[in-house]
């Protein structure tokens, strides 16, 4: 697995029952059950690395860190 996951910031996210959710709340079920994240991409290595691939994705992103699956940073872009 990657070590930073990219989340589209505006999608509306759900539970395993289709249920409409946070982001946060869908990390939390991810990290409890080891579910599969629905995030828009993966970045290894540094949380540099993240960052710039978040930047040149042109989408307003949050960054996730896989080891405690919360929000360490995110991008945004004007006009998004």
């Amino acid at each position: 697995m990657s070590d930073y996951l990219l989340f589209i910031a505006d999608k509306q996210y759900t539970t395993e029952e289709g249920e409409p959710c946070t982001l946060g709340e869908h990390l939390d079920y991810v990290d409890e059950w080891s579910g599969t994240p629905d995030c828009w991409d993966g970045v290894d290595g540094s949380i540099h690395d993240a960052k710039h691939a978040a930047r040149e994705s042109g989408l307003d992103l949050y960054i996730v860190d896989t080891v405690s699956y919360r929000v360490v940073g995110h991008i945004v872009h004007e006009g998004v």
